[in-house]
């Protein structure tokens, strides 16, 4: 929920260790520190995704040591006058090396076509990686409030 700072509470920390490098993320930031504890780079959650619009929650990390990169999912929604979710989804990002401060790529994953009836929202992301591939999931809820089943 949002404060009347306008920062989302509660800040749904999350941490997540490379070889050399250390990442916190809360729901508005993300902040990387070396091994000594230096911060390298800090930076808002909605400037890694191009500025995005709406509210940015649940940040999950991890450091993939098979292919030397890492890999972050937020959450994302955005909600119309009267507060009815519009739009709703997770972005994913990946580094292009085991470097979190260098370069990346992002992709934003729509709620919509995964929803049976009418509008829903993501919520909760989920973060896995093996030899094989990265695997998601998030719990949808309808605009009605119901729990609606994971994906």
């Amino acid at each position: 929920r949002l404060n009347a700072g306008g920062y989302v509470m509660p800040p749904d920390n999350n941490v997540c260790a490379g070889n050399d490098q250390v990442v916190l993320l809360v729901n508005s930031a993300m902040r990387v520190y070396n091994t000594s504890g230096v911060i390298l780079k800090s930076v808002p959650l909605s400037a890694l995704f191009g500025n995005s619009s709406g509210l940015l929650f649940d940040p999950v990390c991890r450091y993939d040591s098979v292919n030397s990169r890492w890999i972050i999912v937020v959450a994302r929604y955005v909600t119309d006058t009267v507060g009815k979710v519009v739009s709703s989804g997770m972005y994913v990002l990946t580094t292009q090396t085991a470097d979190i401060t260098g370069a990346y790529w992002y992709y934003f994953l729509e709620m919509k076509d995964y929803c049976s009836k009418g509008q829903c929202f993501a919520d909760f992301p989920t973060l896995g990686q093996d030899k094989y591939g990265v695997w998601l999931s998030v719990n949808k809820y309808s605009n009605q409030g119901g729990y609606s089943g994971a994906l």
